[in-house]
């Protein structure tokens, strides 16, 4: 991983260690996986109650229009929530997690879902304009901000 994702890493996580709300922990997730990845469109979408119901989005970054709600029962979501492993597609396809790509101008995306605070399950989704954007050290840096965000834990909420 290149000095300068572990330098964001460690910036985050030092902010992320000073937060005192979730709110607070979205905004440095959006900030810094913006900051390290420059993507296109990036949204971060949270369940608002139970499992049961649909995905609000609550943070966005880019011009092009995206879903308010994302479908709770749909694959992809099923998926990133069982599994808790991330989804790339470097490539406009059809198929079951083609629902990623949020806007038609966008070519690739990839979504992980994360916990946090230990209390706002989400899930945080990236497009680029161009295809193939993901690379294995953007992917690297994106779980590991992931990893710190979810391991934080609120002493109150």
């Amino acid at each position: 991983m290149s000095t300068a994702y572990t330098d964001l890493l460690l910036e985050a996580g030092i902010l992320v260690n000073n937060a005192i709300s979730a709110q607070e922990i979205s905004n440095i997730l959006i900030e810094y996986a913006n900051s390290g990845l420059n993507p296109d469109l990036i949204c971060l979408y949270q369940y608002e109650n139970t499992l049961n119901s649909d995905m609000k989005l609550v943070s966005k970054r880019g011009f092009n229009p995206t879903p308010e709600y994302l479908l709770h029962d749909s694959e992809l979501f099923c998926f990133l929530l069982e599994s808790q492993q991330l989804v790339c597609l470097n490539t406009l396809k059809r198929g079951p997690f083609e629902e990623l790509i949020l806007s038609d101008q966008m070519q690739s995306g990839l979504a992980i879902a994360i916990n946090i605070a230990e209390i706002k399950l989400s899930v945080l989704i990236l497009n680029y304009k161009q295809p193939f954007s993901f690379r294995r050290n953007e992917i690297q840096y994106l779980e590991d901000l992931c990893f710190i965000i979810g391991k934080y834990k609120l002493e109150q909420e």
